[in-house]
């Protein structure tokens, strides 16, 4: 199927309701502190891993997690002073990942969208990744 709101199990609405009705999608998988669990400790490796990748930088860089969810690896880029662009299809992934980013005094901006068609200039940003 070329359009994916052509397949009810694929389509953004879908995707989106099950965002809402899912009781984990509120959980952030960030944390300043030492992790807590299996799921923390994961994003906080794949973090380590963005570092050993990206190495010493100057200056501070722009980075876009497309299909970010609720943005927990975001959250260790703008806690490292990264400018961070948020990208989701889902409304409701964004909105939480907004309210994790208000709630751990993190900045970032967010866009509900398409990766297959993305709001952005070519070369908006450093690292992209999802």
């Amino acid at each position: 199927m070329d359009n994916m709101g052509d397949d009810p199990l694929g389509d953004a609405e879908s995707f989106d309701s099950n965002w809402r009705k899912r009781p984990e999608t509120q959980y952030l998988h960030w944390t300043r502190e030492k992790p807590r669990n299996q799921i923390q400790l994961a994003f906080r490796r794949h973090w380590l891993t963005f570092q050993k990748i990206i190495g010493d930088r100057q200056g501070r860089a722009r980075c876009l997690e497309v299909g970010c969810g609720r943005g927990s690896l975001s959250a260790y880029f703008a806690d490292d002073g990264w400018d961070c662009s948020l990208l989701d299809l889902s409304s409701t992934a964004i909105d939480q990942a907004k309210k994790a980013f208000t709630e751990n005094d993190l900045q970032g901006e967010f866009k509900i969208g398409n990766c297959m068609q993305m709001p952005y200039d070519d070369s908006s940003f450093d690292l992209v990744f999802s």
